[in-house]
């Protein structure tokens, strides 16, 4: 009866752990985003699996925010640097419309929605990219 009892405790460490030590690790992985070919501060970057996780494997995502001169890093959610190699489609989100507060009305300037809504989703963004081990430097450039 012990026996068992170890058992099932170390199978209910490894699924509540999933296999993140025995999966790939993250590579380095960031670039530039741009908006119709020019550097774009403030675009919220995802990167979301096109092949589903394993049944035991957590489905991983990536994410970044790009700065001044549209470059990004991407870091894991548990906030380490880079992103496990694969292929992902790529989410951009406007980010720079929650700086200008919670009322729009108090707002100084318009807002403006710079990325298409099509871009938002990872059923509808026609952006993908497949990071790889050695490769570092990916463009994500929003089209109209």
């Amino acid at each position: 009866m012990r026996s068992v009892r170890g058992w099932a405790l170390l199978l209910l460490s490894v699924s509540i752990l999933g296999c993140g030590a025995k999966g790939e690790p993250p590579v380095p992985a960031g670039g530039i985003a741009k908006i119709n070919g020019k550097p774009a501060e403030g675009l919220l970057i995802q990167l979301h699996p096109t092949a589903p996780a394993a049944s035991n494997q957590p489905v991983q995502s990536f994410s970044a925010i790009s700065g001044a001169d549209g470059r990004f890093e991407l870091k894991t959610s548990d906030n380490r640097s880079g992103a496990v190699p694969g292929t992902y489609k790529v989410i951009v989100v406007d980010n720079k419309l929650s700086e200008l507060g919670d009322d729009p009305s108090k707002a100084k300037t318009k807002i403006v929605n710079r990325v298409p809504f099509k871009y938002a989703s990872a059923t509808t963004t026609p952006l993908e990219i497949t990071v790889e081990k050695g490769k570092s430097e990916y463009i994500v450039d929003i089209l109209p």
